[in-house]
């Protein structure tokens, strides 16, 4: 669901939901003020515990997108090393395998940094990955015949490199689709909205106009869960992961 969405219309819908929790907050204080039935210092406590939670909560998703962004560019780099060694190890093949494996794997690199620069159109990554696994059909099936024809390590060392490029396709194929769960998401929003709906009925209480320090509070939550998505969107995203590795390894062949 959040991971089709523009990023700022998710900020914005963040911040709409903050507001008008806040403002809420802040009626129901005042109407509880004219009560005169609640006391004041009694309800300092639940907004400096919910925003702690929040707080905690935020910690623990900030640091596992990132870990997902380290983990997505290190497979990228994984990758590159992958296809590099592939491709030298071609030059122990006979001539016409190695020049169609090398032409190929050129091929396979332009697929996968491809792959990186595709929006999260489902139906244009499918196209993607049905291209990747129809050159790697050509690469495997330009090495089978030579495994019955040269029983030798040699030959097993071109078909190990091979293996170890499709292995490392699949785990950064895995790696771009892994996300934080919505469910996280949804708790922060919830967790966010009752912690400022909490300080909007405190400042209700106080008797106090103003909530421009509830509404710069909002805004810096709606950012900070922004920032989570956006680095946990790595197709969506503005922060993307970085293809040096495979650029270069692109100039290289």
């Amino acid at each position: 669901m959040f991971y089709n969405l523009d990023l700022w219309l998710v900020i914005l819908i963040m911040l709409m939901i903050l507001a008008a929790a806040s403002y809420i907050g802040k009626l129901s204080g005042r109407f509880h003020r004219r009560l005169k039935d609640t006391d004041e210092d009694s309800t300092n406590f639940a907004p400096t515990t919910i925003l702690g939670l929040m707080a905690l909560v935020l910690g623990f998703t900030f640091s596992m997108s990132v870990t997902h962004y380290e983990n997505r560019r290190n497979l990228v780099i994984q990758e590159a090393n992958a296809i590099g060694t592939a491709y030298l190890r071609a030059d122990l093949l006979p001539q016409a395998a190695k020049e169609k494996v090398k032409s190929l794997l050129k091929q396979y690199v332009d697929l996968r940094i491809e792959f990186n620069n595709f929006k999260a159109d489902q139906k244009s990554i499918d196209e993607l990955k049905m291209k990747t696994r129809m050159v790697q059909s050509d690469i495997w099936n330009t090495l089978m015949p030579l495994t019955e024809k040269y029983r030798d390590p040699i030959m097993a060392l071109s078909v190990n490199a091979m293996n170890t490029v499709f292995d490392s396709e699949s785990e950064r194929t895995s790696a771009m689709e892994h996300r934080i769960p919505e469910l996280v998401y949804i708790l922060l929003y919830l967790i966010g909205a009752i912690g400022v709906g909490s300080l909007g009925y405190l400042e209700g209480l106080r008797g106090n106009k103003s909530l421009f320090n509830i509404f710069a509070l909002s805004v810096l939550f709606s950012l900070v869960i922004g920032l989570i998505m956006d680095i946990d969107r790595p197709r969506r995203g503005l922060i993307k992961t970085d293809q040096q590795a495979m650029i270069q390894l692109k100039e290289s062949l």
